[in-house]
């Protein structure tokens, strides 16, 4: 499941890098002659960290959980293209309304239960469109496809019910929509909620969700 995660990351971002070629005309095609024209987007790198704000819902076997929020980080990589510009000729590349935001992260997830305090440790490729609903602040919103790396402790019981979390070794595709925050010198804050579609195993079938807040720089490569 790794490979795929890994696999999709780099098809990702061979497409995004294929935009950094020079936008040529018809003309300067035709004529060998290739203008100088501004570029109608922005592609920029980084890395980013922040805290979860994470719970569990769901009830397996009709055994009340009584789940509560538990506290994780996460940190990874981040790979952003912004399209378009404002006015022709004029606005800055990179200063369109859409984005594309492509992220691998190393997150924790966990909830405080009657049975236990389960942390479940996830390798997350978050694939993200965004709209600028400012110039300095989009929406975003898309899958987050995640794997688990590993799970604590051994497993979660009282004195009616066990379950063993070393059978979570799973995938999920999160639902994530959230809000950012980018300024001009490549600070970007932004804050997410992520829902789990998936259960985590047969037996127990509740599904993770976490409020996450992320602080991050972004790197300009090409604008």
């Amino acid at each position: 499941m790794k490979k795929i995660y890994l696999l999709l990351i780099v098809t990702l971002i061979t497409g995004i890098c294929a935009y950094a070629q020079e936008p040529k005309t018809e003309s300067a095609i035709s004529s060998g002659v290739t203008p100088n024209l501004k570029r109608t987007y922005r592609i920029s790198l980084g890395v980013k960290g922040g805290v979860n704000f994470s719970t569990l819902s769901g009830n397996p076997n009709d055994v009340s959980l009584n789940a509560k929020s538990n506290t994780g980080f996460h940190a990874g990589i981040v790979g952003n293209i912004h399209f378009g510009q404002k006015v022709k000729d004029v606005s800055q590349s990179g200063t369109g309304p859409f984005g594309l935001q492509v992220e691998a992260l190393y997150s924790q997830y966990g909830a405080k239960t009657d049975l236990g305090n389960p942390q479940i440790n996830y390798f997350e490729v978050p694939v993200l469109l965004q709209y600028y609903v400012f110039p300095n602040i989009d929406i975003e919103a898309g899958p987050t496809f995640a794997g688990v790396i590993s799970s604590s402790p051994d497993k979660l019981s009282n004195e009616n019910v066990s379950y063993k979390t070393g059978d979570w070794k799973g995938s999920d595709i999160k639902a994530s929509i959230g809000i950012c925050y980018k300024n001009k010198s490549g600070l970007m804050l932004s804050a997410r909620y992520n829902y789990g579609t998936s259960n985590l195993a047969g037996d127990f079938p509740c599904k993770t969700s976490a409020f996450t807040i992320s602080l991050g720089w972004l790197f300009d490569i090409v604008k």
